[in-house]
């Protein structure tokens, strides 16, 4: 049987507006200024 990997979503860092891709398991945090805050691209800020 085959499972699919879920896909890597991109969020935007709150801080510093960095794109960032997270794949599940990993931390939400900006790789760039170390936020732990991300929002989705379409979300507006």
């Amino acid at each position: 049987m085959d499972q699919q990997q879920p896909e890597p979503v991109s969020y935007l860092c709150g801080d510093c507006g960095v794109e960032n891709t997270l794949k599940p398991g990993d931390v939400i945090q900006c790789r760039e200024c170390a936020l732990q805050e991300a929002n989705p691209p379409h979300c507006p800020i």
